[in-house]
Parts: C-alpha cells; sequence; structure tokens
C-alpha cells in the first residue's frame, strides 16, 4: 500500500516475491569530448521529444539532441564524468540535479516513456530519481525501482520485481500508455500495473532527475517520449548512443561475459549503430572451444534490431567453455559508413550440464552462510533465510513456517517450459493450514493441513493439480517429487505414484518474471535436504533412483561457481584472477600447470597460484604487471590431470574466462579512495569479499576497510583491488575503505541474521 508520502510498504520483500539478485555487468567506457552536434542516432521511428548524451565537455547545459529544443540545465555542479556511452553526469545525492525545461512537448497527459541508463552510487533511504507533479521513479533502500503515476483514475504505483545493482550500468525505463503502467530493467519486464485514464493536471512545474536528498550515481542515454514504447523498442533504445558520434561499439551480447549454465545455443551481439551486413561472416564472427578450435556455425544480421546471430551448426559440449569473438580493426566488423569496430571484442561463457542431469542440485551441506551452493555446475546458487541443522544425508535447512525459505535464481536453467522435475527429501515440522513447500508463478506444490501433497500447474492447456493420495507423516524424512512431461502431471512419494492427471501445452510465460520460492512467508514448516531441480521429467524408475543417491557423493564432479575478475577495465599492474568451488578443493591439485592466465597470444602469464581453503578459492597472481588494454583469458584445467575436490571428485572440463586490461592512468595527488565495484552487497563474517577502486593506495599504516566500523582482515591490496574477509562482530552499515586519512564513498553491506 501507499504512505502518505507516495512510498510503498513491503516486509520480507524477497520471501513475498518481489526481487530476487542479479549479477550486473560493469561496462567501462572512455569520457567523450565536445559535442554540439544536435542530429541523433535514433532508434526509434517515431523519435523522442528530448534526448541527452550528456557528452558536452563542460558548462551546465545539457543539450536536447532531439528536434524539440528541450536543453535541460545541470543544478548546484552535478560532475562531467565517463557515461555508458561517452559522457554522463554525476549527481551527488545532497544536492545535484538535471532541472527539465517547462515546454509543452515535455507535458505528458494520455502517454509517455522516461528511459535512462543509470549507476547507483548509493541507496541507504529511498531517493527520487524522476519527479514532476504527476509522475515520478524512486530508488529504494534496497535497489528496488518504484514508478508511481498520479491519474484521473488514481494513484498507481509498484516495487520492481528485482534490484539494480550498485556502481554498475543498468538501463531503466518507465512506461504508460493509458491502460498500463510498465517497468523495464535492462530491457526485462521488471513489474506492471493496470492504469487508466489521464496524468492529473498540475499548476506548471518543471520536471527533475535528481534533485535534494535525491539519486546519488551517473546518469546518461535520458530520453522522453510522448508514447509508450514496446519492449522490444526499449531494448532498441537502450543499445544506441544518443549522440551519433560516439564510435561503433557492441552494446549487448548473449550470452553475457562470464555467464555459466548456458542453455540456448546461439551467440548474439546487438551494436550501437547499423552495420554493413556484408561484414558480418564467419570470419569475423566465430566460436571457439577450450583448445581454440572454431566450432561449425552459420551467421546473420537483422537490420532491424542491428543484432547478429551466430547459431552452432553441432551440439555444443555439455558444461564446457567456450569464447565468442566479434572481429574489430580494418579486417573486421564495420558500420554502414564503413568505420570499422575498434577492436576485436571477446567473451566466454559456460554452457550448462546437460538436460539428462540436474538443472540445480543442493545439499544444503555449507557450514554456513546465505548461500546455497549448486552442485549441478550450472551456477544456479540460491540464497538461504533458514537455519542449518542435520539433513537427510549431511546439512539441511531448518524452516520455520514463518518466513524462511531458500530463494531460487532466475537463470535460463530453471526457466521451465514444457517439462520439470522437482524433488527433495523433507521432514514436516507442522501441518495446521496450507502451506507452500515450492512456489513459482506457474508451478506450486503445497502441504494441505491434513498432510496431503497438492501440485498445480498452470499450462496454455488449462490448470491442473490434485490432491495426493496419502499423507505425509510429521517429524519423519519423505521422499516428495513432481513431474510434467507435457502430458501427464504426476507426483511421487517415496518413489511411489502418489496421483497423477492428463495435462497438454507449456507453463505460462509469467509477467513480470519471478523466482521460485521454496518455503517463504507462512509457508512449510520442518526440514529440506537433497533438493533437485530438471528440465524434464524424471520416470519413476530414475526418481527411486536419486532417494539414494546424495546430492554431493566424493564421485560428483567439481564446479567452478564463481571467477573474478570482470570482464573490463581490470587495472594491469595489480590483476587478481580467482576461480571459487563448489567444495573443498585439494590443494594440491591447485599448480601453476592447472590454474593459468594466458596472454591474446595464447602464452602463458608468469604468476603465482594461492588457495584460500576458508572460501574454497584459488587466487592467480601474475609475477609483474599485465600489458595495458589487452585481451588475456584465464583457465582453470579440468579432466583425469586437472583440479579435483578433497573427496576426490574431479573438474569435468576445463573452466575458463576473458577480461580486458584496462590503460593506466596515475591517480592525481592526494584525492579520496573510490569504491566502483564490489563482489557481494552481503554475507556473514568470514566471508571473502573483492573490493574494486580507485586511489585504494597499498596496505600500510593506518590504512583499513571497515564494515560498520569493524575492521577487516585483508588479503590483497593495491591500488585498484582489495580483498577482504568480513570481520567477526560486523553487523550492517556502511563498507569503506581508509586511505592516508581520506574515506571512500560508502557502500552499504548486509549482515545477514545467524542461526
Amino acid at each position: 500500500m501507499f504512505d502518505s508520502t507516495g512510498s510503498i510498504r513491503l516486509g520480507n520483500a524477497w520471501l513475498r516475491r518481489s526481487r530476487y539478485r542479479v549479477i550486473g555487468l560493469v561496462v567501462g567506457v572512455s569520457a567523450l569530448g565536445a559535442s554540439n552536434i544536435r542530429a541523433q542516432a535514433q532508434a526509434q521511428v517515431n523519435g523522442p521529444v528530448a534526448a541527452f548524451s550528456f557528452s558536452e565537455a563542460s558548462g551546465v547545459t545539457a543539450l536536447d539532441a532531439s528536434s524539440h529544443g528541450n536543453d535541460a540545465e545541470l543544478v548546484n555542479g552535478p560532475a562531467r564524468t565517463a557515461g555508458r556511452f561517452g559522457g554522463g553526469v554525476y549527481l551527488d545525492g545532497v544536492a545535484d540535479a538535471v532541472q527539465l525545461p517547462m515546454t509543452e512537448s515535455l507535458a505528458f497527459s494520455s502517454a509517455f516513456t522516461m528511459e535512462a541508463w543509470i549507476a547507483p552510487a548509493a541507496f541507504d533511504y529511498e531517493r527520487s530519481l524522476w519527479w514532476t507533479p504527476a509522475t515520478m521513479v524512486t530508488v529504494r533502500a534496497e535497489g528496488t525501482i518504484v514508478p508511481v503515476a498520479f491519474l484521473s483514475s488514481g494513484q498507481v504505483g509498484f516495487v520492481s520485481n528485482r534490484p539494480v545493482p550498485l556502481n554498475s550500468w543498468s538501463h531503466v525505463a518507465v512506461t504508460f500508455d493509458g491502460s498500463m503502467l510498465r517497468l523495464y530493467i535492462n530491457g526485462v519486464d521488471a513489474g506492471s500495473r493496470a492504469a487508466t485514464g489521464t496524468l492529473l493536471p498540475s499548476l506548471p512545474e518543471a520536471g527533475m532527475l535528481g534533485g535534494a536528498s535525491a539519486f546519488a550515481g551517473t546518469i546518461d542515454e535520458l530520453r522522453f517520449y510522448r508514447r509508450a514504447l514496446s519492449q522490444a523498442e526499449v531494448r532498441l533504445d537502450s543499445a544506441t548512443s544518443v549522440d551519433p558520434e560516439w564510435p561503433l561499439e557492441i552494446s549487448a551480447r548473449t550470452p553475457w561475459p562470464n555467464a555459466v549454465g548456458v542453455v540456448q545455443a546461439g551467440v548474439t551481439t546487438t551494436f550501437s549503430r547499423a552495420v554493413d551486413a556484408s561484414s558480418i561472416t564467419t570470419s569475423t564472427f566465430e566460436l571457439v572451444d577450450s583448445g581454440n578450435a572454431v566450432m561449425p556455425a552459420t551467421v546473420s544480421y537483422d537490420a532491424a534490431t542491428r543484432t547478429a546471430t551466430l547459431s552452432p551448426t553441432i551440439a555444443l559440449t555439455p558444461l564446457s567453455s567456450y569464447t565468442a569473438r566479434m572481429a574489430g580493426g580494418t579486417p573486421g566488423v564495420r558500420d554502414a559508413q564503413g568505420a570499422p569496430l575498434a577492436a576485436t571484442v571477446a567473451w566466454t561463457f559456460r554452457t550448462a550440464a546437460a538436460a539428462s542431469a540436474p538443472s540445480a542440485a543442493y545439499s544444503f551441506s555449507e557450514t554456513g552462510g546465505a548461500a546455497a551452493i549448486d552442485s549441478s555446475g550450472n551456477g544456479n546458487e540460491a540464497l538461504v533465510d533458514a537455519a542449518r541443522t542435520a539433513g537427510r544425508t549431511g546439512g539441511g535447512l531448518q524452516m520455520d513456517g514463518v518466513n524462511d525459505g531458500v530463494l531460487l535464481p532466475m537463470t535460463e536453467s530453471l526457466a521451465f517450459t514444457s517439462a520439470f522435475t522437482f524433488e527433495a527429501w523433507i521432514s514436516p515440522t507442522a501441518f495446521g493450514r496450507e502451506r507452500n513447500l515450492w512456489w513459482t508463478p506457474v508451478a506450486m506444490l503445497t502441504l494441505r493441513a491434513e498432510g496431503t501433497v497438492v501440485p498445480v500447474a498452470l499450462l496454455s492447456g488449462g490448470q491442473v493439480g490434485f490432491v495426493s493420495d496419502g499423507v505425509l507423516p510429521l517429524n519423519t524424512w519423505s521422499h516428495v517429487a513432481m513431474t510434467y512431461d507435457g502430458s501427464w502431471l504426476r507426483l511421487f512419494i517415496n518413489g511411489a505414484d502418489a496421483g497423477s492427471r492428463a495435462a497438454s501445452g507449456t507453463l505460462m510465460i509469467a509477467s513480470p518474471p519471478e523466482p521460485g520460492i521454496v518455503g517463504g512467508a507462512s509457508a512449510f514448516a520442518g526440514t529440506i535436504d537433497e533438493l533437485r531441480f530438471y528440465r524434464r521429467a524424471l520416470s519413476g524408475a530414475e526418481i527411486s533412483a536419486d532417494m539414494t543417491l546424495p546430492v554431493n557423493p566424493a564421485s560428483t564432479p567439481l564446479t567452478v561457481t564463481a571467477v573474478t575478475p570482470a570482464a573490463q577495465g581490470v587495472d594491469p599492474a595489480h590483476a587478481i584472477v580467482s576461480a571459487t568451488f563448489s567444495r573443498p578443493a585439494a590443494s594440491a591439485s591447485l599448480t601453476t600447470a592447472t590454474v593459468q592466465l594466458l596472454d591474446s597470444a595464447n602464452h602463458v602469464v608468469p604468476a603465482a597460484v594461492t588457495y584460500d581453503a576458508a572460501s574454497r578459492t584459488v587466487i592467480l597472481t601474475p609475477t609483474s604487471p599485465l600489458a595495458a588494454a589487452c585481451n588475456y583469458h584465464a583457465r582453470v584445467a579440468g579432466g583425469s590431470g586437472g583440479v579435483r575436490a578433497e573427496d576426490g571428485g574431479l573438474l569435468s572440463a576445463d573452466v575458463q574466462w576473458s577480461f580486458v586490461t584496462a590503460a593506466v592512468v596515475p591517480p592525481p595527488s592526494g584525492t579520496a579512495p573510490r569504491i566502483t565495484w564490489v563482489s557481494s552487497n552481503s554475507g556473514q563474517s568470514g566471508q571473502l569479499v573483492v573490493i574494486n577502486g580507485t586511489n585504494l593506495g597499498e596496505h600500510k599504516g593506518t590504512n583499513a576497510v571497515t564494515f560498520n566500523g569493524k575492521t577487516a582482515s585483508v588479503v590483497y591490496w593495491c591500488s585498484s583491488w582489495i580483498v577482504v574477509f568480513v570481520p567477526s562482530g560486523a553487523t550492517t552499515g556502511p563498507l569503506v575503505v581508509k586511505v592516508d586519512g581520506k574515506t571512500s564513498n560508502a557502500v552499504t553491506f548486509t549482515i545477514p541474521r545467524r542461526w
């Protein structure tokens, strides 16, 4: 509901299905020089009524690149800085603002679109991003986005289904078409509400970006339309620079750099402007495996979306690393005017496990923390808000039935359509009422008051569900499995058939998409263990086999669950390369032969390799600075001669990822440190946290990293990278870096409750 300020109140946000974690990609770009050109590289035929690139070299005027002359004023001294494309403006969150003019073309009534790239530097309380007397967009303390419209039919607003990350670029778009208020984050549906009527008339007052105690961070590529853009148009705008002079670049790509658990076979790149279709060939756009062998493929180019697609003609190997390359320079891709892509762009991803294997598998045997490690190799780490306890095999989770739960990630390998299997060992401690065991917008499994089990699926052929033939006992382990194969919805209890119904069609598409939850608000009470998901329907015999097979037997392959560094902008003098494993790795298997960094010529870079057992992370540190502005790729060896777990499980295949070093720019003397990225915004004491920034100095004297005043133990420290452990006794509050008496900007770090 709304309070008197127009804010929306929600408690236990993620358990009430209002958000999920996301991994943001930081795209580093250079500042663009002065440009007073008003022509715009328009993505839409029916163009914007105002469009700002913020690429002016100086001054307090932000030039409107549309034909409407809606120049804006920079108020209270916003800083010119690097933006998503070219220049941007940094608002300090205290008083800085972009003041829009009062003009007829910006006086919206029956429809509008507002969109911008934003990189928030702080949340900490609800902050206004865009304000007019009849519309507003705010960023809440947890990073969710709230669009609000004051209409003739009443006030309408909602909270986004996921947050935007700190210090990373996100594209935010709000549209109103007279019947629906919609929000898109990075071109993906993030929420909508029915909204009818027209915007309420008000006294003439110009709109504002930022303002008093408002948005803190960088804004770029700000556009306004007098109509509601479609989702496809929003996506195209997000890939298009307002400034037509900005050089050709790849502005979007799939899979994401360093993505894991990739199911899709195709690779796509979207360009910032139209390209010459004849320059998109199998020579300029290619996919190679970990052995640098080129995969047979076809390539195509869609001029309408400016997107090139590479489609392999053979199946990619499961749980294997591949690198996509788009050639730049003279022999590479060029735009419609003949200007080439400045340099070759390469990025690496890892395919998902085979469909026969689990899409996600959780043993819940971690010793603590808020993460449940996925043992499938698909990287589907889940967020835990429940007590650790003894499980059916090893560890398990005790859920209180009030608000404890497991928040599953929204990933390609867990986006079920035509088939799925859910299975887990559960020991209920209470029934009393109908309680959710597993919930998604289109499939759910509940326990009724008498202990029966109810599977439900929302399908294109209609909703299907039924009550189990038998009941579950209290305080006793039972294995529950739910399957759908496109024809039948089935339930198994302890491997035996407990009911089925004919069912047809595909699972409905949720709008907006929402993550799955195991447990949650007023849901399952009891212990859960050995949770598995498949993107196919298991047979009764396969379910019986899973009942006797622990998620993490010694024979289970070891997997890599996270890697660093980010794809671009890595400090060449102090690069840190790391890989985190799904369970403890055998330190003897982590050597300079099994963990390597290679340059663009495929030469091994001399380096030292160390292993941190507490965080299950191997760290490779080059013995000398890397070359600036160069491509590198890291490799962790798999197979019989590669890395293995302490229990003997092998890393089944090589894991590779790539990154690009930045140009070295010496910091100005006396400049305060600045945090630009952290590997995590939450965690328990003992968790490893990587910090990237500028002017971070070195580990000496009183220089320190503090979590709400508690000093952290340092693993590694250089001018742009710091690696620390969350200190014992830390509480939720600001994470800051202190160097030579100067304190950095604060990043809110959350310490979840312990049990």
